[in-house]
């Protein structure tokens, strides 16, 4: 949608507008919202990749490295997000233990009453 707002922008530009101040104003637009689609590109959608990637072979046991996902321009959200994830990795460890324990629980109760 972006790309089809560039281009009627730049159409514009040299068919429908006379006044050479206007042209300037819209060329330079057009040049904002290029750097703003690659700027997007860049800090958006490929760091999204590279940490969905690097957060895919990451298990219970594996350690977090916050450096490899710190990035320049967003370093304080991931070191907000690396703290984020060592709580939820410490909270599944606490559930699954609480899982282990209730089903050797549930196993101990269950061969009580089948020896009654």
């Amino acid at each position: 949608m972006l790309i089809i707002a560039m281009v009627l922008l730049f159409v514009n530009t040299f068919l429908f507008t006379e006044d050479i101040v206007s042209r300037i104003i819209q060329l330079v637009l057009v040049f904002a919202l290029v750097l703003h689609d690659i700027d997007e590109k860049k800090w958006g959608v490929n760091l999204t990749k590279t940490i969905e990637k690097k957060l895919s072979y990451m298990n219970l046991n594996s350690k977090l490295n916050s450096l490899t996902l710190i990035i320049p321009n967003g370093a304080r959200k991931m070191v907000t997000y690396s703290s984020l994830l060592i709580n939820f990795k410490n909270n599944i460890r606490h559930m699954i233990k609480l899982i282990v324990a209730l089903a050797k629980n549930s196993k101990t109760n269950i061969n009580g009453l089948e020896s009654i």
